[in-house]
């Protein structure tokens, strides 16, 4: 007698996430949990300056691909010159480059 499989269960992308369909199901989930804290945490912490979901502050990147790299290095270098980078754990902060790296830009 045949075992039925399993049929694969459905994830769900978000709409507004950018992933390449030639990862595999375990880091596709990764990336999808990286990507809605990191999406939390931007709200919080980093949108009313950087923008995205609303105009941020007047000379603040607001991550465009090429800005994300630099911003990144720049403030893994200075982390106590960043007021919000305080009051992140260098985890939050993954999260939140992460979400910025997957996010689909218009």
């Amino acid at each position: 007698m045949q075992s039925a499989v399993p049929e694969e269960q459905k994830v769900v992308i978000p709409d507004d996430m950018t992933i390449s369909p030639d990862i595999g199901p375990a880091v596709r989930d990764v990336q999808i949990q990286w990507f809605e804290k990191g999406k939390t945490l931007y709200k919080i912490h980093c949108g009313d300056c950087h923008g995205i979901f609303t105009k941020g502050k007047d000379g603040v990147p607001n991550f465009t691909k090429i800005q994300i790299d630099t911003y990144n290095a720049s403030v893994l270098a200075n982390k106590d010159e960043h007021q919000m980078m305080k009051k992140m754990s260098l985890e939050q902060f993954n999260y939140v480059m992460a979400y910025l790296r997957l996010r689909k830009i218009q």
